[in-house]
């Protein structure tokens, strides 16, 4: 992955995050800081430095947990057209 444009739609071809993000309110997602947020940080902040870079830039955010936040925040806004 280089852009952050590549990584969201990734997450977006994945059905369970797009059904997940479907069916909250905005006022849940930090309800996932401990599920689809440790993915996130899991599978593209921790120990891969050129995604952790390429998305802080992105998103103007150096904390891993804003940083995941921001990505989710972002999926829920595509997913439900906001």
């Amino acid at each position: 992955m280089n852009s952050a444009e590549q990584i969201i739609k990734e997450f977006l071809s994945e059905k369970n995050i797009v059904n997940v993000l479907n069916g909250m309110q905005r006022d849940e997602l930090p309800w996932l800081h401990f599920t689809l947020g440790t993915y996130v940080r899991n599978k593209y902040l921790w120990d891969n430095f050129n995604n952790k870079k390429v998305l802080a830039d992105y998103y103007n955010e150096e904390d891993i947990d804003g940083l995941s936040y921001k990505i989710i925040e972002e999926l829920y806004n595509i997913v439900n057209k906001k």
